[in-house]
């Protein structure tokens, strides 16, 4: 596995500075290294209300005090969004912006 893993990373390396000269002559970015859509982090009950978290009152046995407690039963994932417009990846390990010393 370690005679493997330089050649899979030149060959990486070699894509990568493929698409930055891409980048630098014609400015243009490539569509690999733009985000549409990224996994959810709200939930949907069971009366398709959307949200983060799901609280319940419930009262007390002698009916004074009232208190919230968090519901984790019977949600679903929202599932994926997709964005406006589309973001850059985090993953893109090229120079976006040089600045050189005049």
């Amino acid at each position: 596995m370690n005679d493997t893993a330089p050649i899979v990373r030149s060959r990486h390396e070699h894509f990568l500075n493929k698409y930055a000269e891409l980048m630098k002559r014609k400015g243009l970015l490539p569509e690999i290294f733009l985000v549409h859509q990224t996994p959810s982090s709200q939930y949907v009950d069971e009366d398709g209300d959307v949200a983060h978290e799901f609280y319940a009152e419930h009262q007390s046995q002698d009916g004074q005090m009232r208190r919230l407690q968090r519901v984790v039963n019977n949600l679903r994932p929202k599932g994926y969004e997709r964005y406006a417009i589309p973001r850059l990846s985090p993953d893109v390990p090229v120079v976006m912006w040089e600045m050189e010393k005049q």
